[in-house]
């Protein structure tokens, strides 16, 4: 593709000559530039193509003009914009200085004056710029210039034109107004009507990060960001710097009130608070200093490995039940460090497979003195096998034990005398006096790696593989159960996380509609006898219970504590933050194997343990082209949540499902224009884009009428309606559209075929399952998987097939000369990309013995078809995790090396703490 700058300076010949870029944000790309007819230096900005495809030319370069007229002396002004060769730009002054960004990132925090003249200045501008009607909606210390020490606020146009040009199709881009880390609540809640105030609040969180070194909330992920603006509070300034005056902790803490009404009436009144002494916010007008919510947000202990080995000696002779008095309530904090053994990775035996936390990693005994999650060691040959390991409190090293291979989901008898366990397809106990290990239930019930367990009082277990409660009691049968399954009661709901109250007769647990969003899932407490259910708290996951009458659930990452009568099944009061950034797997995207398993537990005797690290994983995913090498460069594409692609005939364009929580789109991507357009396709959920031979048409599917998720096509230009191919009661997914006109879809167990004359008829008929169907370049054969192989049968047959793959297959693409055929081989976490090259010239379809192309193919893909495509070039499309994208080095490791735990965090009788946050005794 060509260079951006020397297309660039083609498009503006004449005016500027682009000399070289300076940086680049979310929204744009900065570039120094000669300024040809005044004969200066400039700053000219350039909006992201996918950006610039949604906003338009005309309005973005009406709606900038407003801006044109701000005149202030900490205001950049604009000097020009307009449009060129598909690129909307607009130039400003080039400031020889450094940002605000640039300065915090050297020397962390500023002295106190400095810090308030800046924000002062910075006020002053903004309220000119609001009495002008112009709302910033995007200030942070990059978009905060200094020159010769004195701010200059740029980009007021940018995000002014974006939201008026662009509006609700934000969306689409991926893209949002605003920085997390300095979005009002408002903002944070997708609110585009906003005003005046979110500048204010941006302010203030960007003064309260010069004088702390931390923006006021901060996390792993935007998500984690997000949810602390709107539902945390940022610790009060003067807990981290006892300099800061008074006035100014108070006048901060106004700027981030939640509710834009609370805060100043215009950013004038907050720069002229934090030059008066005087000025107090707060209960009757005090200094007060806004406590924060969570108990363990006030105090914050990082240990080393040494120093947390210490502090649990010291924790055991201080707290041990043979040294009563007042020190055995006194709240001991450490880390436990963990990952020098074994490497710790969430979940079990199918962590790397799905490549995400699937059970709880952690569990601890009832007194609170031993630890014990599932860690992954390498034999000799390089292969990984899971096993528990177990750890007391006291101890330098943690043990293995012996006879848990594959096991996940570890959880404590009452006794504290058993560790329950599960491995696929069996549930089992280990003996913690002995290590004795026996089988409580083989085969059958819960065989689904999302299992987590609750041992009763009364020796019942009752164990969940993410939608069904299954019940057994030890001293019966052994035989495993059906409490109540998914669908019974009504339709759609999901049984998952249960935790069993006192006196085993009723149950906590996370229920939720058939979705993949946490927000959506609840606590409910249900009574055994009668399984009647009953809601508790909205939107919260992983229920635990801690006397003498407490409900802790996990929301988004955060623990949280509600007052909760175990006998009535009644809350009362309003949930309290306890601790934020607790790690937690909110599941795949488009999956139902939603888990939301976070990684706390608590003891009857009142310890915590949890691993931070935020939720994940990121719902947001990069599309990279691979080459044959295995090397890897991202597309100029902004991360989202992708779920595999198609280059149309042509190979210049690519069409695109993103996932967007629950609901889903296809992107059509034009590779050389680098423009984005949205396929209106109809329907909660547009999937499975498939090109039409003449690159003029997609085939995919779509749930757009009854809500049935058919098979539909329709113009790539949107116009015309979409047209279903095949109306059906039952589930359709979309395969392929080959070069003679016949789509291929799925429907039940068979993969059905459309000729361009013909009505919908079963490919070929057999029991056993077929899928993954796509066609050779010329239409005369069908490669496909069936039970676990690649196959590929002439078109329209009905010869017989003839099998491709060795040692199993799955997503098989045909190179666009038909070649040779790939398919991916093995796991996510040891998967190989395989070559084979075949012949189908003549009437018998000939195979070579396949052969690994790609060693390692790491790239991920969770869709149920092909997640990859294969470019006439020879390069890849695949789908790989942004977070796990090691820059440079063009290879991706397994997604789960993102997960690996290093230390548990424990909180000794942190029920001292938690009563003094409730108000309780």
């Amino acid at each position: 593709m060509t260079d951006p700058i020397t297309r660039l300076n083609a498009a503006l010949e004449g005016r500027y000559i682009i000399e070289r870029e300076l940086g680049e944000g979310g929204m744009a790309t900065v570039y120094l530039a000669a300024d040809l007819k005044h004969e200066r230096k400039v700053a000219v900005k350039v909006l992201k193509p996918e950006l610039a495809a949604v906003v338009g030319a005309e309005r973005f370069l009406t709606e900038i003009k407003t801006t044109a007229n701000l005149q202030h002396p900490h205001i950049l002004p604009l000097f020009d914009s307009g449009e060129a060769d598909s690129f909307l730009f607009y130039v400003m002054p080039y400031v020889q200085g450094e940002t605000l960004r640039d300065r915090l990132e050297r020397d962390k925090q500023l002295p106190v004056d400095e810090a308030v003249r800046i924000a002062r200045d910075v006020a002053e501008a903004l309220h000119s710029a609001h009495e002008d009607g112009v709302i910033h909606r995007d200030i942070k210390p990059a978009n905060i210039l200094l020159s010769n020490g004195r701010p200059l606020v740029a980009d007021f146009g940018i995000a002014l034109a974006v939201s008026a040009a662009g509006g609700g199709r934000l969306t689409e881009t991926g893209l949002s107004l605003g920085t997390p880390h300095y979005m009002s609540p408002e903002q944070a809640t997708g609110d585009q009507s906003v005003s005046a105030a979110t500048d204010t609040y941006a302010l203030g969180a960007v003064l309260y990060e010069m004088l702390v070194g931390d923006p006021p909330h901060t996390g792993s992920t935007a998500q984690a960001i997000l949810g602390k603006i709107i539902m945390g509070e940022p610790v009060s300034i003067t807990q981290h710097r006892g300099s800061v005056p008074p006035n100014v902790d108070a006048a901060i803490r106004r700027a981030l009130e939640k509710l834009p009404a609370d805060r100043f009436a215009t950013t004038r009144e907050f720069a002229r608070a934090l030059g008066d002494p005087a000025f107090r916010h707060g209960v009757g007008g005090r200094a007060e200093v806004t406590p924060a919510r969570g108990v363990w947000n006030r105090l914050s202990v990082a240990t080393t490995a040494i120093a947390a080995v210490m502090a649990v000696a010291l924790a055991w002779v201080v707290l041990s039940p043979g040294n009563p008095g007042p020190s055995s309530r006194s709240v001991v904090r450490f880390t436990v460090p963990v990952g020098e053994e074994a490497d710790v990775f969430l979940g079990g035996q199918m962590d790397t497979e799905f490549g995400y936390p699937a059970a709880s990693a952690l569990a601890i005994s009832p007194d609170g003195e031993m630890l014990v999650y599932p860690a992954w060691e390498r034999d000799e040959d390089g292969s990984q096998v899971s096993r528990l390991y177990r750890r007391r409190l006291g101890q330098e090293r943690a043990d293995p034990l012996v006879g848990t291979e594959g096991a996940s989901g570890p959880f404590f008898s009452p006794s504290g005398e058993w560790i329950g366990f599960f491995t696929p397809g069996a549930l089992k106990r280990i003996s913690v006096r002995d290590g004795d290990v026996e089988t409580i239930f083989s085969g059958g019930g819960p065989g689904d790696p999302r299992r987590t367990a609750t041992w009763g009082d009364d020796d019942t277990i009752i164990a969940s593989d993410g939608s069904t409660l299954y019940t057994d009691r030890l001293t019966s049968t052994g035989d495993l159960e059906v409490l109540v399954a998914a669908d019974t009661v009504q339709p759609g709901f999901m049984y998952s996380q249960p935790h069993m109250l006192p006196g085993s007769r009723r149950l906590l647990f996370t229920g939720r509609p058939w979705s993949v969003d946490p927000a959506l899932a609840a606590v409910f407490v249900l009574d055994l006898e009668t399984l009647e259910r009953t809601s508790l708290v909205e939107n919260a996951m992983n229920p635990l219970y801690v006397e003498p009458g407490y409900l802790l659930f996990v929301r988004q990452g955060t623990l949280m504590a509600v007052e909760f009568d175990a006998e009535r099944s009644e809350i009362s009061g309003e949930p309290r933050i306890l601790l934020e950034d607790v790690m937690q797997a909110v599941g795949m995207p488009n999956s139902y194997a939603e888990t939301g398993v976070a990684q706390v537990a608590v003891s009857r005797s009142g310890t915590l343990a949890y691993a931070r690290g935020g939720v994940f994983p990121g719902q947001k995913r990069l599309a990279l082209r691979v080459a044959p090498d295995g090397s890897a460069e991202p597309l100029d594409l902004p991360a989202r949540d992708y779920g595999g692609g198609r280059f149309s005939p042509e190979g210049d364009r690519l069409a695109i499902t993103v996932y967007e929580g629950r609901s889903a789109t296809i992107l059509i991507h034009d590779l050389e224009r680098r423009v984005t357009e949205r396929l209106d396709g109809g329907g909660f959920e547009v999937a499975q884009p498939e090109w039409s031979p003449d690159g003029r048409a997609i085939a995919y599917q779509s749930d757009h009428e009854d809500g049935v998720k058919n098979v539909y096509r329709m113009a790539v230009d949107g116009t015309g309606e979409p047209e279903r191919i095949a109306p059906s009661d039952e589930y359709q997914a979309m395969l392929a559209w080959s070069s003679t006109g016949v789509i291929a879809f799925q429907q039940g167990g068979n993969i059905w075929v459309v000729p361009p004359d013909g009505a919908p008829a079963p490919f070929f008929t057999s029991d056993v399952r077929q899928s993954h169907a796509t066609f050779s370049p010329d239409g005369r054969w069908v490669a496909y998987m069936s039970e676990g192989e690649i196959y590929v049968r002439p078109y329209p047959g009905p010869e017989p097939a003839t099998r491709v793959s060795d040692g199993g297959g799955t997503g098989p693409v045909w190179s666009r000369d038909g070649g040779r055929l790939f398919y991916r081989r093995g796991p996510i976490s040891s998967r190989v990309l395989m070559v084979a090259e075949v012949d189908g010239e003549g009437d018998e379809f000939r195979s070579s013995r396949p052969e690994v192309f790609i060693e390692s193919w790491r790239y991920q893909g969770y869709t149920p078809l092909r997640s990859h495509d294969v470019h006439a070039d020879g390069s890849f499309l695949a789908i790989v995790d942004q977070g796990a994208f090691e820059e440079g080095s063009g290879v991706s490791p397994r997604t789960s090396d993102r997960f690996r735990v290093e230390t548990f965090h424990v909180v000794l009788n942190f029920l001292e703490e938690l009563r003094a946050e409730m108000g309780g005794d």
